[in-house]
């Protein structure tokens, strides 16, 4: 969590700074500090999906183990590889957030007009409200 900005303490050690250069420090301070909150509730940016597979596929341990199955000039080589690649393809699922959006529009479209125009708070439910109020 970033910590908050104290405005009189942030201005108070920037007195030889003009104006302009404190607002743009206190603007670079903000920033910064929205920032951290950000990636607090969204966590940090994932790469691209294909970039994610080949640094795996790139790595040393997956790379040897693939060439002790077989040489590296064989064609089962390639396959084991393209094997690697989907299996990894499966594991590491691209994060897809369109259709629940979508979903959640559709939804609450359909709660509206399901629910358009019912009353739950009329002056029956009031009088419950107020003899089940009376009872306890």
């Amino acid at each position: 969590m970033a910590q908050p900005v104290n405005l009189l303490e942030f201005v108070g050690t920037r007195l030889d700074q003009g104006p302009t250069a404190l607002a743009q420090s206190l603007r670079k301070e903000l920033t910064r500090s929205l920032s951290l909150e950000v990636f607090d509730v969204s966590g940090p940016r994932l790469r691209p999906h294909k970039e994610f597979i080949k640094e795996i596929l790139a790595d040393e341990t997956i790379q040897d183990y693939i060439e002790h199955q077989a040489p590296k000039d064989s064609p089962v080589y390639t396959t084991l590889e393209k094997h690697a690649s989907d299996l990894l393809f499966e594991i590491a699922a691209e994060p897809k957030i369109r259709w629940p959006l979508t979903l959640n529009r559709v939804l609450n479209w359909l709660w509206r007009r399901m629910y358009e125009g019912i009353v739950v708070a009329d002056e029956d439910s009031k009088t419950f409200a107020a003899q089940f109020e009376k009872l306890r």
